[in-house]
């Protein structure tokens, strides 16, 4: 049996990690996180590829992204994930391709910061569409109040509260029957 696999991690980053040996050696030209610079962009990434040949031939990709920002008056994250996966098999000496995961998801979340700035307003919404779900599409939305209970260079605790409304389409699979 001939089997290869692949895996590709492109860039997974964060300013605000714990110290250790590894991240030292990543990060050695890297600036050092200050306490004053709250406005400071953090982005974590990751992008995979799975690609697995033998009996059945399976290609994976995988991507995600977490950006968050703390400025003045405002804070903000964004979240996205996608996924792809595919297989070929060969079926009576026919290739056949079937796509077995697709998902593309994207979540936001802009807080404004009131007098206090670990008391906030937000506004929160979301994306998720999953080809292989009971819904084509979710879409959640919400509105309210977000605490801070911590905050430090390596930690954060949060919580948000508030009335939502989503919204979603079902599937309309229609199973077709041989006679």
């Amino acid at each position: 049996m001939n089997k290869a696999i692949f895996v590709l991690t492109l860039f997974s980053f964060g300013s605000h990690a714990p110290l250790n040996i590894m991240r030292a050696l990543f990060m050695a030209e890297a600036p050092s996180y200050s306490s004053e610079m709250d406005d400071e962009l953090s982005i974590t990434g990751e992008f995979g590829m799975l690609i697995a040949q033998g009996n059945t031939n399976t290609s994976t990709l995988l991507a995600k992204i977490n950006t968050s920002q703390e400025l003045d008056s405002w804070s903000y994250q964004v979240i996205g994930d996608v996924l792809y996966k595919q297989s070929e098999t060969v079926i009576a000496e026919q290739q056949q391709t079937e796509t077995s995961a697709q998902k593309i998801f994207v979540s936001s979340q802009l807080d404004y910061k009131l007098s206090e700035p670990d008391q906030r307003l937000f506004i929160y919404g979301e994306y998720e569409d999953r080809r292989f779900s009971a819904y084509r599409y979710q879409a959640p939305f919400a509105a309210g109040w977000t605490a801070r209970v911590w905050h430090d260079s390596i930690s954060e605790f949060k919580y948000s509260i508030g009335p939502g409304y989503a919204i979603s389409e079902v599937e309309d699979r229609q199973v077709m029957k041989k006679v």
